[in-house]
């Protein structure tokens, strides 16, 4: 059941943004205000499209530890951390 619950969770987190920009649209006229919210709603799902790549980077990069038999402590996680978000900055290069 708790799987279940998480599912809707993560439905009603994706769904109410959508509901709200979607009636927000259809009511607001003024044009600058509408560019405005949806120009924040398109960076919005940017940054959830960037975001989840990162955690499945950090995950494969877990598996890959775990599979070499190295242990998965603390410091080889923060470490594996900094590298992802360094990457980030370099434009996911590296």
């Amino acid at each position: 059941m708790d799987g279940f619950i998480h599912f809707l969770t993560e439905v009603r987190d994706f769904l109410n943004p959508k509901l709200l920009i979607d009636y927000m649209l259809k009511t607001i006229r003024d044009e600058p205000t509408r560019l405005l919210l949806l120009g924040n709603y398109l960076e919005g799902i940017k940054g959830t499209v960037f975001r989840q790549v990162q955690f499945a980077e950090f995950e494969m990069r877990l598996h890959e530890m775990a599979q070499m038999g190295q242990p998965i402590v603390g410091e080889a996680v923060g470490n594996g951390v900094i590298d992802l978000v360094e990457a980030a900055a370099d434009g996911f290069g590296g």
